[in-house]
């Protein structure tokens, strides 16, 4: 695996060394999950986000549920 360095506050290192004690998982470790779960919040968060904006307009969130209630007709074909 190809490895970079990056700076890092104090505060963050001293973060990541308490959870290394706890965890006995390696710093990089900790750090990769930590920006895995991040991203994915992210991703949810602008999900949602567009979600909101949709349901503003009512046409279109209209059409959105239509749609969904289509889509779960298929879900009863007896599999």
């Amino acid at each position: 695996m190809a490895s970079a360095t990056v700076r890092i506050d104090a505060k963050t290192h001293k973060l990541l060394h308490e959870i290394k004690k706890i965890s006995g998982e390696p710093m990089q470790t900790i750090l990769s999950k930590a920006l895995e779960h991040y991203k994915k919040v992210e991703f949810w968060d602008e999900v949602n986000s567009a979600y909101e904006n949709l349901k503003t307009d009512k046409k279109s969130w209209r059409e959105e549920l239509s749609e969904r209630k289509l889509w779960a007709k298929t879900l009863k074909d007896g599999q």
